[in-house]
């Protein structure tokens, strides 16, 4: 199968081009000037006319939440318009449309982990553009797929984002031996090659709709980072901070997910997002000296 891509750089766009191999799968990454408002129904449609046997995964989205916040109409443009314009194209040359999201949708309402058929009230401009990302991928493809995932972790680790890598530069430059965390929000951290996975077998089944894709297991921002360093380092110790980060961007205080609707749809159990952190940064112990 030929998988068209957006947002190959990263990180979970980069994890999708590295693995597709293994399921058989040729990527062909799109950039922006491809892709965005600036092209023309028609080039967009030959573009992608290119393969029969095809799906497009669209990683691609505008996610600083601040700028999101200060200049909504650009974020509306990123993740709501493109999403509505790359939708409708697929459906014209019947290739699927899978479009990643977010947990973030589900917005502050509850306090245990969200399934799919839970409220959607997004808390900011970023999250609510995703849900309208969703609605209009939805509307214009009949063979939509959404994944809603967050709290990535994987990939390179000189990644803008990858939160790993982030941690463990700030444990080698520390210094005394100990970090201070957030106890307050919780979510999923999820490996990329995890959800690369998921979204493979979903593709493979034909599944259409919405799908949590998250690791099994949810842990606060405190437990995840004093995981990470127990792996890495079990000298450092990790506090909780007494309040909560102080940001310009409302976001809830629960992010997790429970992966309810893929357990129906495939036959691999979802790996615990322990178990994924432990063997990736087993895999790069080298490399972490050099951050």
């Amino acid at each position: 199968m030929n998988v068209y891509l957006s947002g190959a750089n990263g990180l979970l766009g980069s994890a999708f081009c590295q693995n597709a191999y293994k399921y058989g799968h040729e990527v062909f990454a799109l950039k922006q000037e491809e892709y965005n408002h600036t092209v023309s129904l028609n080039d967009l449609k030959s573009r992608l006319s290119n393969y029969t046997d095809a799906v497009f995964i669209h990683c691609a989205a505008n996610t600083n939440m601040d700028e999101c916040e200060s200049f909504p109409d650009i974020c509306l443009r990123d993740n709501v318009l493109n999403t509505t314009r790359l939708a409708h194209t697929c459906r014209l040359l019947n290739i699927p449309f899978i479009f990643i999201s977010s947990t973030g949708v589900y917005g502050e309402h509850g306090n245990t982990p969200y399934n799919e058929y839970d409220l959607t009230m997004p808390t900011n401009v970023h999250h609510k553009s995703k849900l309208a990302g969703e609605k209009e991928a939805l509307a214009n493809n009949t063979k939509a797929l959404i994944l809603r995932t967050g709290w990535l972790f994987g990939g390179s680790i000189s990644a803008n984002r990858n939160f790993v890598a982030k941690r463990i530069q700030e444990a080698n430059n520390l210094e005394g031996k100990v970090m201070y965390s957030d106890p307050f929000q919780k979510g999923n951290p999820t490996y990329v090659d995890d959800l690369v996975a998921m979204a493979f077998e979903l593709i493979k089944e034909k599944a259409v709709g919405i799908f949590n894709a998250v690791n099994s297991g949810s842990a606060t921002r405190f437990e995840y980072v004093k995981e990470i360093m127990r792996i890495y380092d079990d000298t450092i110790t990790v506090l909780p901070t007494e309040k909560k980060f102080d940001r310009k961007v409302k976001v809830s205080h629960n992010e997790a997910a429970v992966n309810d609707k893929i357990q129906m749809f495939t036959t691999s159990p979802t790996p615990h997002w322990k178990v994924s952190l432990f063997n990736y940064i087993n895999d790069n112990r080298k490399a972490w000296t050099e951050i």
